[in-house]
């Protein structure tokens, strides 16, 4: 499958901006950088797995552009397959915050990958998020969110369709997000930008 694009516009305290989304097979896994996260193991291992890119376009400058990525994953060889878990980066656990990048105008990127070719279905929901003061206080509210995965089996890896969801998709997450992080205020969607 060829790259696929998505631009998802938005309106973040009163001003527009846009996300432009990339979801492309990983052709080349040294380039992306997994033998940084996995030097034991050849890199082939991880040939034809997505990687996403997010990039966000907004012209405020400064602390009026400061914004984090959280995302949710849900696969069948998960710890509890079918449902949604939080996707930190290991540096994160432990830390008690929600989001996998936070900072002015982060990128999203994930590169997934398995060490075991087998049967899974494999799906994220990555949500921009803010706090209205910036980061003074932990006060999240989505922004704009997309979905995007892949399917795999002993026969190969195919990338999901990148798909715009709607911001209540949001609302489903909230039970989580306050059971994991309980520091965190997070306001649903009706109560956004």
């Amino acid at each position: 499958m060829a790259s696929q694009v998505l631009r998802l516009p938005f309106i973040l305290r009163g001003t527009e901006g846009h996300v432009d989304v990339t979801v492309e097979p990983n052709s080349d896994p040294h380039f992306w950088g997994m033998h940084l996260l996995f030097s034991n193991v050849p890199m082939s291992y991880f040939l034809g797995y997505p990687v996403c890119q997010a990039t966000i376009s907004y012209h405020k400058q400064g602390y009026a552009a400061v914004c984090g990525w959280i995302q949710l994953v849900k696969s069948t060889d998960g710890k509890a397959p079918n449902e949604y878990e939080m996707d930190i980066a290991p540096v994160y656990r432990g830390l008690q915050t929600p989001f996998i990048y936070l900072g002015y105008k982060p990128e999203l990127f994930d590169a997934p990958g398995r060490l075991e070719r087998n049967e899974n279905d494999w799906m994220a929901q990555s949500f921009l998020c803010y706090m209205e003061d910036a980061a003074m206080t932990r006060n999240v509210k989505p922004v704009c969110a997309f979905q995007w995965g892949f399917d795999s089996t002993m026969e190969g890896i195919s990338l999901k369709k990148i798909e715009a969801l709607p911001l209540k998709a949001w609302d489903a997450h909230i039970p989580l997000l306050q059971e994991k992080y309980t520091e965190w205020n997070f306001h649903g969607s009706s109560r956004s930008s």
